[in-house]
């Protein structure tokens, strides 16, 4: 009952479908949409590539000119700037309190999310954060992973979440989109 929950979308075509969803579950009170692009910029209107009809699909893209894949992109359809922002910067303005527990499925974008939290990423409020991410290795044995393998950007992200006290743990158990998985980095 007391959970308070802030989805964060900066595609209008996603915000539609989520904010449907909380009409249709009864949410209003529970669940916000924050409309914009998280990032490790501050104050900057972004280009977003997205596909037709997406609804925050893997072939979007927030200021960079790849996709999921790390794959070029030429999307042409749906391309605007929209407003974006660091999680530093929101919470240094008191936009929004630090969060206790985060979920992060941005394709491949959760570096650049991750340091837009600046040295908030350290306070001890943040009890865990659940990533998505795309890794450039394959599995190595059951469900273990060679580090020296995965890609930079992955390395990074733990680092950076290692750095900031978090401990980590594979959720893999059946996983179907092979190169994906699930981290929980905990306090």
């Amino acid at each position: 009952k007391n959970v308070k929950i802030i989805s964060f979308e900066c595609s209008p075509s996603a915000v539609l479908a989520i904010s449907k969803n909380i009409s249709l579950n009864k949410f209003e009170n529970r669940i916000s949409i924050f409309q914009i692009g998280l990032t490790n910029k501050r104050n900057d209107f972004l280009m977003l590539k997205e596909d037709k009809d997406s609804l925050g699909d893997q072939v979007n893209s927030l200021g960079k000119d790849f996709d999921f894949e790390n794959k070029e992109i030429h999307i042409s359809e749906n391309k605007y700037k929209i407003y974006s922002n660091s999680l530093q910067d929101i919470i240094q303005n008191n936009a929004l309190e630090i969060p206790n527990y985060i979920k992060l499925d941005v394709g491949t974008f959760e570096l650049e999310v991750l340091e837009g939290f600046g040295h908030f990423l350290e306070n001890p409020k943040i009890k865990t954060i659940v990533t998505e991410m795309k890794f450039g290795s394959k599995k190595v044995g059951k469900y273990t992973f060679d580090k020296e393998t995965l890609n930079k950007k992955s390395n990074k992200v733990y680092e950076i979440l290692l750095k900031a006290g978090f401990k980590s743990q594979h959720l893999e158990k059946n996983n179907k989109k092979e190169g994906w998985y699930l981290d929980v980095f905990y306090r």
